[in-house]
């Protein structure tokens, strides 16, 4: 069984690959134009939707690049850069086991949990929810591993 450390030490990794992920995917919206976004879209899901139309993956795919290439797609990518990059910063500091890093953590992803939330309630992407529960979820091990830092 893993220790409560190794957790946190996991949590935190994929946080910051997922950041990483977030920041490359947001220069992509910025730099890319909205056919060439829409074609890579679609070339990622295509099959998968000629062999089940219902699929909910692709479909939430699909759903996301249309939608975002309709309107917003500057705003995406301009928020999928800034979401990663503070995520980034937040998980070196944390690895580095700076004091500000925990409650920095802590604000920064229930500020982002709440906005997910909020933007769940308006367009009904079941991915904000996963991500949410996933920065719950990291949100818990920053607060364990910050009582242990501190000998609570």
């Amino acid at each position: 069984m893993l220790s409560q450390h190794s957790v946190f030490l996991v949590s935190i990794f994929l946080k910051g690959f997922f950041a990483l992920l977030e920041c490359l995917t947001g220069a992509t919206l910025f730099f890319v134009s909205t056919e060439q976004f829409q074609k890579w879209g679609d070339y990622l899901v295509q099959n998968e939707l000629v062999a089940d139309p219902q699929d909910f993956i692709a479909n939430q795919v699909h759903h996301f690049v249309h939608g975002t290439a309709m309107g917003g797609k500057r705003f995406a990518g301009f928020y999928l850069f800034a979401h990663g990059f503070v995520k980034i910063l937040i998980v070196l500091g944390l690895l580095s086991e700076k004091r500000w890093a925990f409650p920095m953590g802590l604000s920064a992803l229930g500020l982002f949990v709440i906005y997910q939330l909020t933007r769940f309630a308006i367009t009904h992407a079941i991915g904000l929810v996963i991500i949410s529960g996933f920065d719950g979820f990291v949100m818990l091990m920053i607060y364990r591993e910050w009582r242990v830092q501190a000998g609570v």
